[in-house]
């Protein structure tokens, strides 16, 4: 059988594993959901209870009613509704409560953005050129990472996620259809209410639009994909600026000491372990333990798997630039805690969460591990190109004569690629370990100072 036999033979087994992995996520999905559309089981942690479930049996009773109000006049003596992002008036999931239970369309709306997220992040990963596996691995460590899990507490920030990555899509792609297709993923995002989020999103969706076009066609194309957004999500900016000067952030600004839910240093073990500080929605023995970090964090966990870890570190090699929006998202995740005034000041109150940067870590990092997926590939292909008999050897000496030197150099080559691989993981985790120290020193030291 020729080289390039065997390759085509490999790539059809790579389709058939990258069908049968598509299927065990899609079931997976599957189970974690039918409770949850039945009505069986719900969520409930933090703000799915707290705040999200009586916006939505208000506003689910006032839509069937054929109502989207102004005001919520049982909450708080009337508090602005329409007016208030974080209600979703306008969004066209709400289209669900007229058509299920409610308790299943409260539901399903998670759900269903959960698994929007993984194919979105899927067909990104697809546009920059990432084969079938890697864009598969992308999409599954996005929907998967600990970041996107916490999410799910958020009825408002999920849906904006699960949105974003089509954006970032349709600004790299270009064109009419492509800028059409992310302005209006970027429409649904605004539409879903957390525009802080959203704002945040601008810079990935930049960065990916000019590594494709060039820094000036990229940033039109953010700019077009952007605005369009904007004329979609204007029923909800209209509503917004209506009552946002009425508000007590609108008409006082947010004191510096309301600003919170930064990101510790010492959280980047969380890199390396799912959840090394307990569980911050358990009580009891599991429960969040680390008190002295800080409360129970905004986002409940940095994880996105150590196979992720180290595949990521193994792309960066070849693309350094990609890691950048990772690193920043991450440090200032952490400044914003040490110094908050400026994030709330430049704001005007509106910013108040550091955490909220790690957006740009969540959604960048996921592409690293499609490209490590691609580059570890690229070296399994390598070393079954060595495998083959080159053409000096065929017809040369024995099959017996061919095979030892063949095995030899396979070995070598395999024992080069794992050596490396495991230095390209050594290094940056220990410069992970390093700067969770250094930054833990740094945040003691202005605690005790009392500039924190």
């Amino acid at each position: 059988m020729h080289g390039t036999d065997r390759v085509a033979d490999t790539d059809r087994a790579n389709d058939r594993g990258s069908r049968l992995l598509l299927a065990a996520i899609l079931l997976i999905w599957l189970s974690v959901s039918l409770p949850l559309v039945l009505g069986l089981e719900t969520l409930y942690y933090r703000d799915v209870f707290t705040t999200h479930l009586h916006f939505k049996a208000f506003g689910a009773q006032e839509l069937a009613a054929g109502r989207i109000p102004a005001f919520n006049t049982s909450w708080a003596l009337g508090q602005p509704f329409r007016g208030n992002p974080n209600t979703l008036a306008f969004y066209p999931g709400n289209l669900l409560y007229l058509l299920l239970p409610f308790w299943s369309a409260f539901n399903l709306h998670y759900a269903l953005h959960w698994l929007l997220s993984f194919l979105t992040m899927r067909s990104l990963a697809r546009e920059l050129g990432q084969g079938t596996l890697a864009a598969l691995t992308a999409g599954l460590t996005y929907a998967g990472c600990g970041w996107m899990l916490a999410s799910l507490s958020f009825y408002n920030l999920l849906t904006v996620a699960a949105w974003w990555p089509l954006a970032m899509l349709g600004a790299s792609r270009g064109g009419r259809r492509g800028l059409a297709l992310g302005g209006l993923a970027c429409g649904m995002a605004l539409l879903g209410g957390e525009p802080v989020t959203a704002m945040l999103g601008m810079i990935p969706l930049l960065w990916v639009a000019i590594e494709r076009h060039g820094l000036k066609r990229g940033v039109v194309n953010g700019m077009v994909v952007g605005g369009v957004g904007l004329l979609i999500a204007l029923p909800q900016l209209v509503a917004t600026l209506r009552v946002i000067g009425f508000t007590y952030r609108g008409a006082h600004g947010l004191p510096i000491t309301d600003a919170g839910y930064s990101l510790h240093s010492v959280r980047l073990l969380e890199l390396l372990v799912s959840l090394p500080f307990g569980v911050p929605s358990e009580l009891g023995s599991s429960r969040f333990w680390a008190t002295g970090i800080g409360n129970a964090p905004y986002f409940s966990s940095l994880y996105f798997g150590i196979v992720g870890l180290v595949l990521a570190i193994f792309a960066v090699s070849r693309r350094p630039r990609w890691l950048a929006p990772v690193l920043l998202g991450l440090g200032l995740a952490w400044l914003g805690g040490l110094f908050p005034g400026p994030l709330v000041t430049a704001s005007a109150g509106l910013f108040r969460y550091p955490e909220k940067f790690l957006f740009w870590f969540a959604l960048m990092s996921p592409l690293l591990v499609g490209w490590g997926v691609e580059d570890v590939g690229r070296c399994s292909l390598g070393l079954v190109w060595v495998a083959l008999p080159s053409r000096r050897f065929r017809g040369e000496g024995s099959g017996r004569g061919q095979q030892r030197v063949v095995r030899r150099r396979t070995n070598h080559s395999a024992f080069r690629v794992l050596f490396a691989a495991i230095i390209r993981a050594a290094i940056p985790v220990s410069g992970f370990l390093v700067s969770a120290l250094i930054g833990w020193h740094i945040d003691l030291s202005l605690t005790r100072n009392g500039h924190v």
